[in-house]
């Protein structure tokens, strides 16, 4: 299920939008990092900024893409999602949700 929708910048991170029926943010960066994450994930509220996840380069039987995390201290768990590093015919990077898969209870 595609959440957001990104533009790539010009110094190499990201920005969009996610949009779920309980998640609401627009003016949320992918910025690149140094260290750690390849990326930093953070979110606008009106003039404040708030980190909202981090991302990892990865590589798969569809080409390369990022291993999303985004967490609040209001979810019950993170969610976990990917951005395929390839653009739509209108330039836009699609933020797909990747649905936890049932646990087996014996």
């Amino acid at each position: 299920m595609i959440i957001g929708t990104f533009k790539k910048n010009t110094d190499n991170g990201f920005h969009g939008a996610i949009n779920t029926a309980g998640l609401n943010l627009s003016g949320v960066v992918f910025e690149a990092m140094e260290k750690g994450a390849n990326y930093a994930l953070s979110a606008a509220n009106g003039s404040e900024c708030f980190e909202i996840g981090a991302a990892w380069e990865k590589s798969g039987e569809y080409g390369p893409y990022l291993s999303v995390k985004i967490d609040s201290p209001v979810f019950a768990e993170p969610i976990n999602a990917t951005l395929k590093l390839q653009p739509n015919d209108a330039g836009l990077y699609a933020l797909r949700w990747n649905r936890p898969k049932a646990r087996n209870e014996d």
